[in-house]
């Protein structure tokens, strides 16, 4: 559920229709909503009334799947098809994992930024050493 409540305190009806009706549940607190509705004719009316006040915005949505690679990317993000340990390949002591592409790579971005700010101030330090040459002087008018 998204709104806490105390422990000893079952969240109000409506609340609990809505989140229902939302998907927002978890896999046993929809299992439990779902009795409550076969069990309780007020809690099924909530709920009937949350279906009837969101389906206009179902209306608008067109149901689409997303491609499987979608789902590999998304499991590959959280982590959960990479494996704990790497299996030792063939290649040979010493060598280390292939480097991150260099725009991905932090070292990079930290060496350029210092990089950057030492050629800027190099550039604000030449600016202020600039001497214009002194205006010749005029002899007084005779």
């Amino acid at each position: 559920m998204s709104t806490p409540f105390p422990i000893d305190q079952e969240p109000p009806r409506d609340v609990l229709a809505g989140e229902y009706v939302l998907g927002l549940l978890s896999a046993e607190e929809r299992l439990a909503a779902e009795q409550r509705i076969a069990t309780d004719g007020q809690f099924a009316q909530a709920v009937l009334q949350w279906q009837e006040l969101l389906s206009p915005l179902l209306e608008e949505i067109v149901a689409q799947t997303p491609p499987d690679q979608v789902w590999v990317r998304v499991r590959q993000a959280l982590g959960f098809d990479t494996p704990l340990r790497a299996v030792p390949s063939a290649a040979p002591v010493g060598t280390s994992a292939p480097a991150a592409p260099l725009w991905n790579s932090v070292r990079f971005w930290r060496w350029a930024s210092v990089g950057g700010l030492a050629t800027a101030a190099v550039c604000v330090l030449a600016l202020l050493n600039v001497r214009t040459p002194p205006a010749p002087v005029q002899p007084p008018p005779t």
